[in-house]
């Protein structure tokens, strides 16, 4: 909203069963390396998307646990945590880039829905299918957004779905 003020709100990334927060880096340090990733990729999105991060997104980073061309980020802190676990590791790089995806997905269905007002039953029902899915489509975690479910997804709000091919971050194999 133009004109209103937010005020000042301090981000803590992590907070122990004592109260103590260690630094991010202790913290993600004390991750597996698949967890680590997760963590960066929810990372980024809050950095993306700020007060607007939806659950399960912002509970995930809330709970702990629940780039050969480098990726750039607006953080110097989160840039130097992707670097430090993920930038140098091409499968962890990977793994970041389809957890970034997944969850782009994920949030633009879910944003497609709000913005029509219908809740996931509705839609569920427009589509031809159960609300369960319609919550597991709109999960972050999810990877398994098939084209003809977007293509249905799409045709029931209204859209259509588009593809675009562009330059991959990743080395090709041959």
């Amino acid at each position: 909203m133009l004109g209103v003020d937010m005020p000042a709100v301090e981000v803590i990334f992590y907070q122990d069963a004592q109260g103590k927060t260690p630094r991010l880096i202790e913290w993600l340090d004390a991750l597996s390396p698949k967890a680590r990733v997760k963590c960066l990729v929810r990372l980024k999105r809050l950095e993306d998307l700020g007060h607007e991060l939806r659950r399960p997104e912002a509970d995930f980073l809330r709970d702990g646990i629940y780039m050969k061309k480098k990726r750039q980020f607006n953080s110097p802190a989160l840039q130097f945590a992707y670097n430090r676990y993920a930038g140098a590791d091409g499968e962890l790089s990977a793994a970041f880039e389809d957890g970034l995806s997944a969850t782009d997905v994920a949030s633009q269905i879910y944003k497609l829905r709000s913005r029509s007002g219908l809740s996931q039953r509705q839609l569920a029902a427009k589509v031809g299918t159960t609300a369960s899915v319609i919550c597991r489509l709109e999960d972050a975690d999810y990877e398994g957004h098939s084209l003809s479910m977007l293509r249905r997804i799409a045709t029931a709000l209204g859209r259509e779905v588009k593809i675009i091919f562009v330059p991959s971050r990743r080395r090709a194999t041959a």
